[in-house]
């Protein structure tokens, strides 16, 4: 599993990652519930399959749900972000919130949930980017 990203809900760790294992497609999103000892709690669920050169994650949960942002490297290189409830069920569509980021620049992309909405921010090269998303139930 690479480029991992993890929250905790109150009651259990949730990871979200790029696969890498042998069996599983190259561009699968998984996510992985634990038990807050480390325990699996369930089977590995593909949260998206088959995307285009995905290399970067960052999961934030807001109490009901997840959300997820994520990126890949390409030309015109874009980041999307979708909403899934807690065992992997997306909620609406992905939405592109940037593009066009030049990849070279743009680094160390963050989600974090407020108690009200998603909020966005990353840096390239001096200066620092923030967006938030605003989610209807």
């Amino acid at each position: 599993c690479k480029n991992p990203s993890m929250v905790y809900t109150g009651s259990e760790f949730a990871v979200v990652c790029v696969s890498d294992w042998p069996d599983f497609t190259a561009t699968d999103v998984y996510l992985i519930r634990l038990s807050p000892v480390g325990q699996l709690l369930d089977d590995a669920v593909v949260l998206m399959a088959a995307l285009s050169n995905c290399d970067f994650l960052s999961l934030a949960f807001s109490g009901r749900e997840f959300g997820l942002l994520w990126t890949g490297v390409t030309l015109d290189q874009r980041v999307f972000f979708g909403r899934f409830l807690p065992y992997g069920t997306p909620i609406g569509e992905p939405l592109e919130i940037i593009s066009n980021i030049d990849v070279m620049f743009a680094r160390e992309l963050q989600l974090v949930w407020t108690g009200n909405e998603y909020v966005v921010v990353w840096d390239s090269v001096r200066n620092i980017f923030f967006s938030r998303i605003g989610c209807l139930p």
